[in-house]
């Protein structure tokens, strides 16, 4: 009987060895996917953080370009506005340059149309003046004729 209590206590041992030992190599296994999951996990949230930051970076980036091409686009209007007010500043001396020239010239066209009317009322007046001549001059021939 006494072996008999020793094999089952025999049994009962190995059979707790064996549990004992697949527990542990169970604990091994789990220890091990924990850290290859904790390990993924980091490296995941690592990733992230490293993400979240490129993405910020980034973001800055974009920003300050947006910026700069706001600046940028402002200054050209500007430049534009006075090119456009320079221009049109040109347009009016040219134009109050031409409305000048303008009344120069009428104001020699009248003139001369003026210069024209008393040469043509001077020529008329000494064409006048050359007949009642004439006629005197032929009057007194054909008075000189008669006597």
């Amino acid at each position: 009987m006494e072996s008999k209590y020793k094999n089952q206590i025999k049994e009962i041992m190995e059979t707790h060895q064996a549990l004992s030992i697949e527990s542990k190599n169970k604990i091994k296994r789990l220890e091990q996917e924990l850290h290859t999951v904790t390990e993924r996990l980091t490296n995941a949230t690592q990733n992230r953080y490293e993400e979240v930051g490129s993405l910020e970076k980034r973001f800055t980036e974009k920003q300050q370009n947006e910026e700069k091409l706001a600046m940028e686009l402002e200054e050209i209007k500007n430049e534009r506005n006075r090119r456009v007010a320079e221009y049109q500043q040109q347009i009016d001396r040219e134009r109050e340059s031409f409305k000048h020239r303008l009344y120069e010239s009428e104001k020699k066209a009248k003139e001369a149309e003026q210069k024209r009317a008393t040469l043509i009322f001077t020529v008329e007046k000494e064409r006048a003046n050359w007949v009642m001549e004439e006629d005197q001059l032929k009057r007194k021939i054909s008075e000189f004729e008669e006597h």
